[in-house]
Parts: structure tokens; sequence; C-alpha cells
């Protein structure tokens, strides 16, 4: 009488012994929900952080905006905790270059100087 090998396989998650399908990876949805999230946690913890400063720079230009104010100072922006390194899009034209955070936006007058957009506006 021929032994056959055993062919375990084990949860991807868990490392407990699979059952069922040839082609199963998990015990059940826990194991697999649980799997995924831990490949995919350091990918959103970046995009929540972008996702964060990007709120906050749209928050910083609609209240100076909303205030009434269409030129700042680049230095207010800065010292409101304005970050330029972070946008949605731009918008190029011959000279100037308009950087958005979703539907607001700026672009540099001058070196000290920023004119606040909405993108709903004509420029």
């Amino acid at each position: 009488m021929k032994k056959q090998a055993l062919n375990l396989r084990f949860c991807l998650d868990c490392k407990q012994v699979l059952n069922g399908r040839s082609d199963k990876k998990f015990c059940d949805d826990q194991c697999r929900i649980n799997y995924h999230n831990g490949i995919n946690q350091e990918q959103n913890r970046i995009f929540r952080k972008t996702h964060s400063i990007l709120i906050k720079n749209w928050k910083i230009l609609k209240e100076t905006s909303d205030s009434g104010k269409v030129v700042i100072l680049k230095e207010d922006l800065l010292n409101s905790g304005f970050n330029f390194k972070y946008s949605t899009h731009q918008d190029r034209e011959e000279t100037k270059t308009a950087f958005y955070c979703y539907n607001m936006g700026y672009e540099e007058m001058n070196s000290e100087k920023i004119r606040i957009i909405h993108l709903t506006q004509s420029r």
C-alpha cells in the first residue's frame, strides 16, 4: 500500500491548517481581511497623511478667501500652517502656474504675494 504525501496548506494570516478547496488561502473572511489590511497599512497611512495635508491647505485657502482676502502674503500662509509642497493639480498658463487643493487654488503674484483662486471662477 502506497502512502500519499500530505499536502498541507496553511492560512496566510493565522497559519492554521486549511481544509477544503485546493486554492484556498485563508480560514475565513476575517483572516483574509486581516492579511490584506496588514499589507495595505503603510500605503493607507501615507494616503491619510497626504489627504490630511491637502484638507488643511484647502481649509486655509477657503477661510482666507471667505474673509474677503484675495491677495495674501506668502508668509501669512506659511504662518497659518500651509504646506506649499502639496497640491491636487496645477493649471499652467504662459507665464503663471496655479496650484490647487481640490477647488481652492493659489498663484504667486511675486515672491511675496499670493492670489487665492476658486476653481469655478474664471481667471
